[in-house]
């Protein structure tokens, strides 16, 4: 649950209730003003309306509180953040986890609030936000990504290669949920600055059951253990690796590339020595492509079945 945003223009601040009101609140304030606690009665209204929906809110177990959107633009402070994540805690008393919006792309987060138990990212790829502070032992999300066109693999593929990288979490912009159409089946028209389908849903769904099969919590990012994939591992029991054939273009309102061509190749995995169980997935449609016996003596070569835009694979000592 978000619970505000930033304010990116006047027209968008003076549509909100915190500036179109009955009681005056908020009157002479830019757009820029409002979440930097220069309003001392704008804020105790917003502590109120925080505590109210905290008490309404304490019994539910699938939320978590995220502070603002996108504050990195417009205007909103680090310390009115800090301030707000305080409020919540105190009001929530702890029920819920509160998350923090850092940065589009990645950054290095060098003063962790220690109320925020998620930190949040946007368009995180490739996801170098993972690796940047991943150290700091909390949840690294991606909680935003779309403007990159509308093909179902740009966004798999973006799920994939984040969570394989040690993110926790994943959502993207999806407009073909809409009214009358919630079932996700909406046409989006050629403006609409990304994607989203049923399709897209299946394949992020048959993701979710992969990593959910994991023992997340003994695995940490596996760097250089198999060629060519990110992985995640614990080391000599499990590993789940990714490979994916996504290009990114360029950074301001990008376009994602993805190669369709179907290949083999063979990957070199440093493995402690022992038997393991290859199998290998197609994540577009959750088939199994192929399953094998591997010996590792340290090290030793996997040869891929045939595949196109991204491969997934389980790799479990016997």
């Amino acid at each position: 649950m978000c619970l505000t945003t930033t304010h990116y223009n006047e027209t968008h601040w003076k549509l909100t209730p915190w500036q179109n009101n009955r009681n005056d609140v908020g009157v002479g304030l830019k757009h820029t003003d409002p979440w930097t606690l220069k309003d001392a009665r704008l804020q105790a209204v917003v502590d109120k309306f925080l505590a109210k929906m905290a008490g309404e809110l304490a019994e539910f177990d699938n939320i978590y509180y995220e502070i603002c959107n996108e504050p990195y633009f417009g205007g909103p402070t680090l310390g009115w953040q800090r301030h707000m994540a305080r409020v919540i805690k105190a009001a929530d008393r702890g029920r819920h986890l509160i998350s923090q919006n850092i940065a589009n792309n990645d950054q290095t987060i060098t003063a962790p609030d220690p109320n925020v138990s998620i930190f949040n990212f946007h368009y995180a790829r490739p996801p170098r936000a993972v690796a940047q502070n991943y150290s700091l032992a909390r949840p690294i999300g991606m909680n935003e990504t779309g403007f990159d066109g509308f093909d179902d693999a740009i966004y798999r593929i973006q799920a994939w290669d984040f969570l394989a990288a040690g993110g926790a979490l994943y959502n993207n912009l999806d407009y073909s949920f809409t009214v009358g159409h919630e079932d996700g089946s909406f046409a989006a028209p050629a403006t609409t600055p990304g994607g989203g389908s049923p399709a897209l849903r299946k394949q992020l769904g048959f993701l979710k059951r992969v990593f959910e099969r994991q023992n997340l919590a003994a695995m940490r990012p596996a760097e250089g253990v198999v060629s060519h994939a990110r992985c995640l591992g614990q080391e000599g029991v499990a590993y789940l690796c990714y490979v994916h054939y996504g290009e990114l273009r360029n950074q301001f309102r990008p376009r994602y590339a993805v190669e369709t061509a179907k290949k083999s190749v063979t990957w070199r995995a440093i493995l402690p020595a022992g038997q393991y169980e290859a199998v290998w997935w197609e994540p577009k449609t959750g088939r199994e492509l192929a399953r094998a016996a591997v010996t590792s003596n340290g090290s030793t070569e996997l040869k891929t079945p045939e595949h196109s835009e991204d491969l997934a694979l389980e790799l479990r000592r016997k």
